[in-house]
């Protein structure tokens, strides 16, 4: 499919940044027979069809993969929380999940999260 905004020098773009990941962990509480939390990478992000997932199961994802980054400070965080009740798809992307390196914030973790 031809982008016609291309010519105008609009590329498309994928929004990954910390509001929105913030905006998205504050929506981890509630019911855990209601939703379904999805941490990691890319393969998070790009490879699971949240509608279709969503259809099946009858379960609300929030999403909370970020593209290059190692979900394990997410993971620490989630597994700390007394309040966080709900289900969690991990994907582990071993050369990501196992290297000490965080994205900067530490996953948006330490200034974002309520």
């Amino acid at each position: 499919m031809r982008n016609p905004f291309r010519h105008q020098g609009i590329k498309p773009d994928f929004d990954d940044d910390a509001e929105l990941w913030s905006n998205k962990r504050a929506m981890v509480y509630g019911s855990s027979d209601k939703f379904t939390v999805i941490l990691g990478s890319s393969r998070g992000v790009f490879d699971i069809d949240i509608r279709t997932y969503e259809r099946m199961t009858g379960k609300q994802v929030v999403q909370l993969s970020m593209n290059g980054a190692s979900p394990r400070t997410a993971l620490d965080d989630l597994a700390n929380d007394p309040k966080f009740k709900g289900k969690l798809i991990l994907d582990v992307t071993e050369t990501l999940f196992f290297n000490n390196q965080q994205r900067p914030g530490g996953g948006y973790r330490s200034k974002f999260v309520p």
